[in-house]
């Protein structure tokens, strides 16, 4: 045989064999040795004090004791931890660590479920004997499903029903604690609100919530590590209900038989639903019969007439949804007037409806204005005898003393009394300032003037801001003019009819007819009804304009009046004329958009002070705006657009006919002045002539190929005799005059002419010194000098012959 089995041999030992051959005769010789491992046997113990600990809602821990060396058997291999679900029984499977190891995280295990553990080693002979089992609960997770189903039903204008399907329990992960039912008002936008219900439960009443509100409803699942995933929303409109509140009567004015009230509205989350009319209900007493009226929304006022004269009423009112009617408000008194005037000493009767009152000068009280206001006993006459006047107090002062309130000793330093605007301005010492009242220059005005004599004795400019009479102190009243609604296209034409009785009816013998205050009001106002015209569509637009151009032009141009000029400069708004300017430019771009097609002539707007000149161009031939007729009758000026640039605006025109709006402004350049000079400018110059304003229908600044000529009109304040002329334009970017882009092409004694390039608004510059430009520009300006020069040469000589 060429082989052998031996037997009974320790297992997993290293053993060494050799063999000889054995014949009769006797043994041969050994073989070379050789060595054998006998084979391991499997491990003869378990793994020992085998536990589990939950880690989280998908893991645990299981940890052991390795088997006794003893019964190892060899070298163990592995450890092999084996799970199984006790309620699922597809849940199981094994993990393998290694031989080292005496713990192995067990995951992803399911939320909230038992789970049985056993353990065994291995080695190269086999697996050892199983573990004792061991039983371990994963902890609770949060829920991972969200209710279904979702149904709201309104039950009340105030409540409503939540419905829902439960989740399944293998979406618990853990025991489930409730239901929260969450709302969202999306129409008040009040704070989001959530109720609970019951685990076993599937709707929930939801109570008092609000009427005619829309709320978007989800539902979600509770336990106790968290909510689960929100459901999809749902959402619920209720019905309305009575309004909760009552308006509040916040205004009220009375004549003899009427009563206006004025109420607000019904805050918006109290209303309940839409607010279809109102009800007032009133009475002489509370011992006689209401009488009711009612009132359509959306109106917050009404007038109550055919009432008793001098007369108290107790009055309420309430707001009515489809429903029915909100709670009355409370009650309150209004009475009617019981004086109606027939003369006013000092002051004018204003009709207002039935009633006519009052309206006294400044320093006038009474109802029918006929008692002084005594000036002097607020006046302190340090050194001297007050004497009251109408709306001012004279200090007649004692030997040696001097100023407004005989408070300056002579011989003091004083910028000596003087007569300037319309006011006395007493002798007032050096570093003082003095105040008088507005009325001192116009009995119709109200508010004080005030003027400081300098540390080394000149007069200061008068702040004179706050001078306004009375009838642009309620400007705004009696317009009702808010600034950030439009007016309707009747309130528009209104505004300004009321704007324009009182302001081209008014004039001055002698000082300013108005006032910076008072200038800065009328242009605030114009702004918003310019504003209104424009928020309107075309075919208004068309309609309106031409009944207020008359009227706002007329305005304007008496603002510009010569008179008024140096209110300008007086101004603590040292852009109001820049104002106008940003106005006569905004009225003409309007009046060429909104142009009526239907008709081809030229439309003159024409005031003292102020031309506007509106012409659709009929054909592609160079067109004079306006035609020298025109200009020599108003001397507005004129501006040549050649025919290149004309054809230029028909091709932008989509088929339609342009328009080119020109304004012409006596004095509007004067107003703002020669302070806002572009550098390189002679800061010593005037503006000398009128201001043109140059726009069209195409909504857009053009800018020309070849250039358009103005022909400006000098004024009648302006010397012949200035050396240098400079053509200008108003920069409205950067809001100053400049000269870029235009040229002086000539002139005489009563019109400059230039030429430009672009469109926007026009003036000229005279001074004693060239400005810094171009050499053509210079070279104009020095022949324009000599020639001058030659003429005043030629003047002399004819009077010395």
């Amino acid at each position: 045989t060429t082989q052998y089995t031996v037997w009974n041999l320790e297992e997993f030992t290293h053993f060494q064999f050799s063999i000889a051959a054995s014949t009769s005769v006797g043994r041969g010789p050994y073989s070379e040795v050789f060595s054998v491992t006998t084979l391991s046997a499997p491990p003869t113990a378990a793994p020992q004090n085998v536990t589990g600990t939950a880690v989280s809602y998908h893991s645990i821990l299981v940890s052991w004791d390795h088997i006794p060396a003893n019964h190892q058997n060899g070298v163990i291999l592995s450890y092999i931890v084996y799970y199984q679900g006790q309620v699922h029984d597809t849940d199981e499977g094994k993990k393998t660590v290694d031989a080292t190891s005496t713990d192995a995280i067990i995951t992803p295990l399911k939320p909230d479920e038992l789970y049985s553990f056993i353990v065994v080693a291995e080695n190269t002979g086999g697996v050892s004997p199983v573990s004792v089992h061991i039983l371990v609960r994963t902890l609770e997770g949060l829920p991972t499903a969200a209710p279904t189903g979702i149904v709201v039903v309104p039950t009340s204008s105030s409540s409503y029903r939540v419905s829902w399907v439960e989740i399944l329990s293998q979406h618990h992960n853990g025991l489930l604690l409730s239901y929260e039912v969450v709302s969202r008002d999306t129409t008040y936008h009040t704070s989001p609100f959530s109720l609970t219900a019951a685990v076993n439960a599937t709707s929930l009443e939801v109570t008092d919530v609000h009427p005619a509100a829309e709320y978007t409803v989800s539902v979600f699942a509770l336990n106790a590590i968290g909510k689960g995933p929100v459901s999809d929303s749902v959402s619920v409109s209720l019905p309305e209900s009575f309004p909760s509140t009552a308006p509040v009567i916040v205004d009220s004015s009375s004549t003899t038989y009427t009563i206006l009230l004025v109420w607000t509205e019904i805050d918006e989350i109290d209303r309940n639903g839409v607010i279809l009319q109102y009800q007032l209900r009133f009475t002489e007493s509370a011992d006689t019969q209401f009488v009711y009226l009612d009132v359509s929304a959306p109106a917050l006022s009404t007038t109550l007439i055919g009432l008793n004269v001098d007369t108290y009423y107790i009055i309420q009112i309430r707001a009515y949804t489809s429903v029915g009617p909100g709670p009355f408000s409370p009650e309150r008194e209004f009475s009617t007037k019981h004086h109606v005037c027939t003369v006013c000493m000092n002051g004018e009767c204003i009709q207002e409806n039935e009633e006519s009152i009052c309206q006294c000068n400044p320093g006038f009280t009474g109802e029918i204005c006929d008692m002084n206001i005594d000036e002097c006993l607020s006046a302190d006459c340090v050194h001297g005898v007050c004497t009251d006047g109408d709306n001012k107090f004279i200090c007649e002062c004692d030997t040696g003393y001097l100023g407004q309130l005989c408070d300056i000793p002579v011989g003091t330093p004083v910028c000596v009394q003087e007569y300037y605007l319309n006011f006395l301005w007493p002798d007032t010492a050096y570093g003082t300032t003095v105040t008088l009242s507005c009325s001192d220059s116009d009995p119709l005005l109200f508010g004080d003037v005030s003027r400081s004599c300098s540390a080394d004795g000149f007069w200061m400019p008068p702040d004179v801001n706050s001078c306004m009479k009375k009838v642009f102190l309620d400007l705004d009243s009696d317009l009702d003019i808010e600034e950030t609604v439009p007016l309707s296209p009747e309130a528009i034409v209104e505004s300004i009819t009321v704007l324009q009785n009182i302001i081209c009816n008014l004039s001055s013998e002698s000082g300013p007819t108005f006032f910076p205050g008072e200038i800065d009001t009328v242009i605030q106002v114009i702004e918003t009804v310019l504003y209104s015209i424009d928020m309107h569509n075309k075919p208004i637009r068309i309609e309106v304009l031409p009944q207020v151009m008359s009227g706002i032009l007329c305005m304007l141009s008496g603002i510009l009046d010569p008179r008024n000029l140096e209110m300008f400069a007086l101004s603590s708004n040292s852009e109001l004329a820049v104002s106008i300017n940003d106005l006569l430019e905004r009225i003409a771009s309007l009046n060429a958009e909104n142009y009526n097609n239907t008709n081809s002539d030229p439309t003159l707007y024409s005031e003292d002070n102020i031309h506007m000149y509106i012409a659709p161009l009929t054909n592609k031939q160079s067109i004079t705006l306006p035609d020298n007729e025109i200009s020599a009758v108003y001397n507005t000026g004129s501006v040549t657009i050649p025919e290149s640039e004309v054809s230029t605006l028909f091709s932008k025109s989509n088929g339609e006919v342009p328009v080119v709006a020109v304004v012409f402004s006596r004095y509007l350049g004067v107003a703002i002045g020669s302070s806002f000079l572009s550098t390189g400018l002679p800061q010593n110059s005037t503006i000398s002539t009128s201001v043109i304003s140059v726009q069209n229908s195409l909504g857009e600044a053009l800018t020309f190929s070849s250039p358009i000529t103005l022909t400006l009109p000098l004024l009648p304040t302006t010397t012949r005799y200035a050396l240098y002329q400079t053509c200008v334009y108003w920069d409205n970017t950067t809001q100053v005059w400049t000269s870029s882009g235009l040229s002086y092409v000539g002139g005489d004694f009563d019109y400059v002419i230039c030429s430009s390039n672009h469109a926007t608004s026009f003036s000229v510059l005279s001074s004693s010194s060239p400005v810094v430009t171009d050499a053509n520009t210079l070279e104009d300006n020095y022949i324009y000098a000599i020639v001058v020069v030659l003429c005043l040469l030629l003047v002399l000589v004819c009077c010395i012959l």
